[in-house]
């Protein structure tokens, strides 16, 4: 009863723990009852992690339905050979993947936190036995009770945690067996396309018109028909029991989205510097076509893990909301080519769902194969170039429409004789591609409208940029939203063929090429870091600068100077932070870099003094500011205005146009008036010879009365006129007024044409 039976460590806990701390026999009693809590808290916390059970729950179902799965799947893509059943069947190998994938990251996140547990349960259970070793004979009797309760109730959690760890390494082991099944299953669907290649030239079913003419078998393709039904109902209920509250949250987004277009009509009839374009206010008027396709947009965020077949369903009403809207964005002679085409994906759609052993599924393809032929024809036929277009897109938009026209007949070449597999994999492909070419293309122009009438509301107004600059941020989106839509287009299109896992593989390979020249080795994945993490710092800084200049410098009050050399230092500071993270990020140890520089500064004391003192000087330009971009400066027999001043060089527009680069150096070092620097006035000096005899005082106040009637002209300091020196000839005048430093020139040109005019209205 003295010496109960003690719980051993395990061996990696006694590896890495520390020596155990005996308590001080006063301290055994209030310390056994935090332990004992402690203890309690750790089986609540173990009772309360229900992710072993979770996982067990679902695995056999799982198992069950992967393995019924790929039994229906293996034989329907060996006897089908559709790029699209294809796609379908890796689609729903990365949701099982997934699945298994999620279960091991939770699995793994109970694993971590027992451990901690389990680690602080040996760490307790040693102190504890340390203190029983420790007590005296004299030790009080309560003592010895408490430690043997304390031990005793650490035994028995320890025991619960080894049947939890066991139970959860079991769970684990048939979590990897489910991964290797699946790798199974990628090896043999990756067996199946390339026996698809090698095969795609051969005749895989009867003629045409053998096979209209002989038997179908009406049983074979019932009980096909009758699967694929099923599993369409199973996968429908799945999807609603799995995304019930994400439909009513889908739901109330379309709702939004329609009042919010609805208010952007009202906000694109208000004056504004961004203009809708034709297509864009057609897609206003059409808000409820507009934000369904929106919300069809979103389908694949809302619902990323459903089946492909619900997947597909939920996409195909996008056709409702394409037919309203292609009216008002493409011109009327595609227009019919696109209704054409959507008909097209319709067929191709409806063949996805029957049977692939029904010769109605043949017929489809051979008829959306036939119409696609025959609708590029008729374009070709009656095509004429407008006038808008230039001769190179018009030439290689009809050598990509006699490209696609071969295809399609080379696919209904190729299902009459017999080759299906040739005949889906030329047309199949292409319908969908240039559907959601189209579809992209609608939908981007219908986000770019959203978003630019967006820019119009009361908020997006209180922004600087967006008042004075609105048609160039247009601009920008508009740009912004085409590259992005080309980009999607690709990727959809790369999936659509089959070749997107290829494209993917071939970049990893290629980001994984290492060059050794020397002992320094060149990786291509560290290049492409470096360029892709300092051009992410250079449009940070970018944008950093247009927030600065645009938007909060203009609302505050700033000293001269100070706005520009705070922009300087946190475009600079970006780009130099952004470089270092460039570097670490391509696996460069910065004190090599340190080095680098260090030889640098040698070789810049040597050979860079010019390019130094240049930059320095453009240091002392932008934080002392003895001049500044707009100043009015005179340099040597340079005048003109300061148009940019970088940290080598500066641009002065001289007043006859020409630009003159200035060396900083030059700036700093030589005499340099400027016009601009306490204040932005000027004085107009004009020097008028009047004859000897004329009345003087007449004189004067002639020059005084020209000078105060033109506008230009500062009424303080005021106008004044004297009589400068006496000539042999004629009495010398001179006429001081002030003006702004930029209107220098016009006043006093202004002023001497006033002048004559004056006098000669007076006779002088």
């Amino acid at each position: 009863a003295e010496k109960p039976a003690a719980a051993p460590l395990p061996a990696p806990a006694q590896k890495n723990a520390a020596a155990p701390v005996p308590i001080e026999t006063t301290d055994v009693i209030p310390r056994s009852a935090r332990a004992l809590d402690r203890l309690r808290e750790i089986r609540e916390k173990l009772d309360a992690d229900n992710s072993v059970s979770v996982v067990e729950a679902g695995l056999p179902a799982f198992a069950q339905q992967l393995d019924e799965w790929w039994k229906t799947e293996a034989s329907t893509i060996k006897k089908s050979r559709s790029v699209q059943r294809m796609n379908d069947v890796l689609w729903q190998w990365r949701l099982y993947e997934d699945q298994v994938a999620a279960w091991n990251d939770l699995l793994a996140n109970s694993s971590k936190e027992w451990n901690a547990e389990e680690q602080t349960l040996y760490r307790l259970i040693a102190n504890w036995q340390a203190t029983q070793l420790a007590l005296t004979k004299t030790a009080p009797a309560a003592v010895r009770d408490k430690i043997i309760e304390v031990l005793r109730d650490a035994e028995a959690t320890g025991r619960w945690f080894r049947e939890r760890t066991a139970q959860l390494v079991v769970v684990q082991g048939q979590l990897a067996a489910r991964l290797e099944r699946l790798d199974e299953i990628r090896k043999e669907i990756e067996a199946i396309r390339k026996q698809w290649s090698l095969d795609l030239l051969s005749q895989d079913n009867p003629p045409l018109w053998t096979a209209i003419f002989s038997a179908d078998a009406t049983e074979s393709i019932a009980s096909q028909a009758s699967e694929s039904a099923a599993k369409l109902y199973r996968d429908a209920v799945d999807f609603f029991q799995l995304y019930r509250k994400r439909l009513l949250l889908h739901l109330t987004l379309f709702l939004v989205t329609v009042a919010l277009f609805y208010r952007l009509r009202y906000w694109a009839r208000l004056d504004s510097a961004i203009k809708p374009t034709v297509a864009e206010r057609f897609v206003l008027d059409r808000s409820i076509s507009s934000a369904l396709l929106l919300a069809l947009f979103c389908v694949p965020l809302f619902y990323s893990g459903a089946s492909p077949n619900i997947m597909r369903i939920g996409i195909i009403p996008v056709v409702i909301p394409i037919l309203i809207l292609l009216p008002g964005i493409f011109s009327a002679r595609y227009r019919l080519g696109f209704y054409l085409l959507t008909f097209i994906y319709l067929l191709d759609f409806l063949r996805a769902y029957l049977p692939p052993q029904w010769l109605l599924v043949r017929l489809l393809l051979l008829a959306a194969a036939f119409l696609g032929a025959v609708g590029i024809g008729l374009m070709l036929k009656d095509w004429k170039v407008e006038s808008t277009a230039s001769p190179n897109s018009a030439r290689m938009i009809r050598s990509l429409l006699r490209i696609a026209m071969a295809l399609f007949a080379g696919s209904v070449v190729a299902n009459v004789i017999g080759n299906v597999t040739l005949a889906e994999m030329l047309v199949s492909p292409l319908v969908r591609i240039l559907y959601l070419g189209v579809v992209i293309r609608v939908g981007a122009i219908v986000a770019t409208t959203f978003a630019l009438m967006a820019l119009r509301s009361p908020l997006a107004l209180l922004s600087r940029t967006v008042r004075e600059c609105g048609q160039g941020a247009a601009l920008t989106l508009r740009r912004l939203a085409n590259l992005t839509a080309v980009v999607l287009w690709i990727l959809i299109s790369l999936y659509n063929v089959g070749a997107l896992e290829n494209v993917r593989s071939a970049l990893e390979d290629f980001l994984s090429l290492q060059w050794k020249v020397g002992a320094a080795e060149i990786a291509v994945r560290d290049f492409a870091n470096f360029i892709l993490v300092f051009l992410a710092a250079y449009i940070l800084s970018r944008l950093l600068r247009v927030i600065l200049a645009e938007e909060i410098f203009p609302r505050f009050q700033m000293p001269r100077g100070v706005p520009d050399a705070l922009e300087l230092l946190a475009r600079y500071g970006v780009l130099l932070f952004g470089f270092l993270l460039a570097l670490t990020s391509a696996g460069v140890n910065l004190s090599q870099v340190t080095l680098a520089l260090s030889a640098l500064g040698v070789g810049i004391g040597f050979g860079l003094q010019n390019i130094v003192n240049n930059f320095v000087s453009g240091l002392i330009l932008v934080f002392e500011h003895p001049i500044q971009v707009g100043d009015f400066i005179e340099v040597g027999t340079h005048v003109g205005r300061v148009r940019r001043i970088g940290f080598r060089a500066s641009l002065l527009r001289t007043l006859d146009g020409a630009e003159v680069i200035i060396p900083n150096a030059e700036l700093i070092g030589t005499k340099v008036i400027n016009w601009s620097l306490s204040d932005r006035l000027r004085r107009v000096t004009v020097h008028v010879p009047v004859r000897i005899g004329t009345d003087p005082d007449r004189v004067i106040d002639i020059l005084q009365a020209v000078a105060h009637r033109h506008p230009d002209v500062l009424a303080d300091p005021v106008p004044s006129a004297a009589l400068e020196q006496f000539g042999d000839t004629s009495l010398k005048f001179i006429l001081r007024c002030w003006t702004l430093s930029e209107r220098f020139g016009s006043v006093r040109n202004a002023l001497t044409l006033a002048i004559d005019k004056a006098f000669q209205e007076a006779g002088i």
